[in-house]
């Protein structure tokens, strides 16, 4: 789109002569014209380019965060912490004069602030022992039965784990217990069911993923409208129970 972007007049132009044409109004082609049109007003093209590449060297470092910290020989998880930080602080000093705005204006401080606590309550977690009973608990069944029972416990533990907590967090705390299931069953099934586990129990109530907490206080904040706990909750059940299920069973098949 960068590169053809001196093409888009002509192409606006094309798109508004075939409805006039047709003598109708094809919605694909209106969205055509009005992305067209705001492409043509956006006024700081330097703006908008510097933005893209701060975006994109910002993703692309949070996927390859590990092999970097490898390269560069840094401690683990640092790159997850140092590229946000160092991408806003290039953003602050780029647009200086606009930064205070962005910092009260933009930035949904509701959502890092809960994410905060969120993070604390399964640090928490951790250090008073929680997750390692779980794995300890899990590893003795799995040597007493040795079957895919502990597959299926991991299933639904972090799923309903994830109902009550950040699915983020949940895989974060249950990591270590998937790899030491891995390595003792010889399968990764463990993995595929923390995966299963973590996602469809995200669902489960509105603060079981990042995605549901950041479209929820977009919602609020644009429109002002709330979401009850037990509105989200009603259809969530299902929505994660009948998923959860047929992973369960996906998994004691083919894992």
């Amino acid at each position: 789109m960068i590169w053809f972007r001196k093409d888009f007049p002509e192409l606006r132009e094309g798109y508004k002569r075939e409805l006039i044409r047709n003598g109708r109004r094809d919605q694909v082609a209106d969205a055509g014209v009005r992305f067209l049109t705001d492409w043509a007003h956006i006024k700081d093209k330097k703006l908008f380019i510097g933005s893209v590449a701060i975006f994109v060297t910002v993703i692309i470092s949070l996927i390859l965060d590990h092999r970097l910290e490898l390269w560069f020989g840094l401690e683990p998880n640092t790159l997850l912490f140092a590229t946000p930080i160092l991408g806003a602080g290039v953003i602050m000093l780029w647009r200086r004069s606009e930064a205070q705005e962005y910092i009260q204006r933009d930035v949904d401080w509701w959502t890092l602030v809960f994410f905060m606590f969120l993070f604390a309550k399964a640090g928490c977690l951790q250090y008073v022992g929680l997750t390692d009973r779980i794995a300890d608990s899990m590893l003795n069944l799995a040597r007493d039965t040795n079957t895919q029972i502990p597959v299926a416990l991991m299933l639904w533990i972090s799923g309903f784990l994830s109902s009550i907590a950040d699915n983020v967090v949940v895989v974060a705390g249950l990591t270590p217990v998937a790899h030491t299931l891995s390595v003792q069953l010889g399968t990764s099934a463990p993995w595929w069911a923390l995966l299963f586990g973590a996602c469809y129990g995200g669902n489960m109530t509105m603060i079981g993923s990042t995605a549901n907490i950041v479209a929820l206080g977009i919602l609020e904040k644009k429109t002002g409208h709330l979401i009850k706990f037990w509105d989200w909750f009603k259809i969530g059940l299902l929505a994660s129970l009948i998923p959860m299920a047929i992973g369960t069973v996906s998994l004691l098949i083919f894992g």
